[in-house]
């Protein structure tokens, strides 16, 4: 894990999190070509970077406090496949 500051997540990806470029790469049912695109688009499409920082904190970092954070941060938008 890379970072534990879970404030202002709207404005992180999962780059921010995790180092292992292999996970990002090919993880998640998505392939990251173009690191900076990636971010970009995560970050306009929040409920899409919301469901990664999820993916990621439930699946690999078995992380409950950024779970949380995650809720709190995105309470105002619809996390797909997420009740």
């Amino acid at each position: 894990m890379k970072n534990k500051d879970y404030t202002n997540l709207k404005d992180k990806t999962i780059f921010d999190f995790c180092t292992d470029e292999e996970l990002i790469k090919n993880g998640f049912g998505h392939v990251v070509e173009d690191k900076e695109e990636f971010i970009r688009f995560m970050k306009e499409n929040l409920s899409s970077n919301a469901w990664m920082l999820l993916q990621l904190a439930v699946e690999v970092l078995h992380d409950d406090k950024l779970i949380e954070a995650i809720e709190r941060d995105f309470s105002d938008v619809t996390i797909p496949r997420y009740e």
